[in-house]
Formats: C-alpha cells, sequence, structure tokens
C-alpha cells in the first residue's frame, strides 16, 4: 500500500477519501492543540478509531527509576502523559443505524485542518445499511484565546429521504490501554499506566 498523498494547499491539510489503514496516521496528523490542551484526531463517533486521547499539560503520572547500577545521565524518573476525561465522543443513529464509516456505503468524504484558523473539519455523505443517505459537517478547535476551551459542532441533514436522528454525547472518563510496543517495552524510560486501586 502506498502513502496517502494529501493535495497540494497552502494552509490546509486535506483528506479527500476514507481509508481505514491510515486512521492511526491521521488521528495523529489532525491532532488539535495550544501548549495547554491536546486532542487527538479521532472520529467523535468512537468506531474506526486508533487511540482517542485528551491530554491537559502537567498531567501525567511520575514514578522513581530503579537502576541495578547507576550512571551519569540516567533519568531518575520516568513520566507518562495521562488521558483525562475525554469529552469529543458523540454518537449519531440515523433511524436504527449508528453511523459508522466501516458500515454501509461513503457517497463523499473531506476533511480538513486549517492550519490559519486552528479549525478540523470533517464533511461526510453516507448512506447507511437500510438505505438512508445523511449528511454530516463536524468542526473542532481548541481555543488559544482559552485554553481551557475546546469547541465542537455537528450539522446533520438528510438527503433526498426524511430520517430520525438520534445524537448522543458524553464524557468518556476511562482511557483504552497502552498498547504496541511502548508498552511491551522493558526500557525503564517508558512510562507505566496507573493500575488502580
Amino acid at each position: 500500500m502506498e502513502p496517502h498523498s494529501f493535495p497540494v494547499d497552502e494552509w490546509r491539510i486535506i483528506e479527500d477519501h476514507f481509508d481505514s489503514s491510515e486512521v492511526p496516521a491521521h488521528e495523529t496528523i489532525y491532532t488539535l492543540g495550544n501548549g495547554y490542551m491536546g486532542i487527538r484526531g479521532s472520529f467523535p463517533e468512537r468506531r474506526c478509531v486508533y487511540k482517542p486521547g485528551t491530554f491537559l499539560n502537567g498531567f501525567y503520572e511520575s514514578e522513581p527509576i530503579i537502576y541495578g547500577e547507576h550512571a551519569y545521565g540516567f533519568a531518575k524518573h520516568r513520566q507518562h502523559m495521562l488521558n483525562v476525561t475525554d469529552p469529543t465522543g458523540i454518537e449519531l443513529w440515523v433511524d436504527d443505524d449508528v453511523f459508522d464509516l466501516s458500515t454501509g456505503e461513503i457517497e463523499g468524504y473531506r476533511r480538513t485542518l486549517d492550519l490559519r484558523t486552528g479549525c478540523l473539519e470533517r464533511e461526510v455523505t453516507w448512506t447507511s445499511p437500510s438505505g438512508k443517505t445523511v449528511f454530516l459537517r463536524t468542526r473542532r478547535i481548541v481555543s488559544f484565546l482559552r485554553e481551557h476551551l475546546a469547541l465542537f459542532t455537528w450539522e446533520c441533514v438528510p438527503v433526498g429521504t426524511a430520517a430520525y436522528f438520534t445524537i448522543v454525547s458524553g464524557l468518556r472518563g476511562q482511557a483504552p490501554a497502552e498498547s504496541g510496543a511502548a508498552a511491551a517495552s522493558d526500557d525503564p524510560r517508558v512510562g507505566g499506566l496507573l493500575t488502580g486501586d
């Protein structure tokens, strides 16, 4: 598989088609942040998502590293950025079908990060498995003027025929467990996760 090539634009990073294999990389590319708060570019509907994350500067786990021997330059503590409560999760139901890019039919797709305004926008025309077509536009920003503020907008419009929409929004308090090479590493500098209790 060839890497994604983005259409050339001076100020915008544009994704003009959806490919589920590119989700992990694109969550990083479409991350928003203001120096205090960072939100990974994961989809709000929590399907076709790799690692959602909302992070605050200065909120991390720290613990001492115990070495078998000491040497100059060894790190004394390991630190791991922790997810805070995730405010980005929104689920859309079109009649009895949940909006999910891995099901139904994607008729049109475009996601854009405008580097001048800091606005992440996605436009999707999607046909549900039961045949209802909807147009969805989502926008997300992390404010530079008010560092504690993130804003999300959703617009849903039925296309061609009426549809009943249900939108479920909530806060996700428990972050998924770390996976991959970092979690499996024997390197004591790599942060661990809080185990609870």
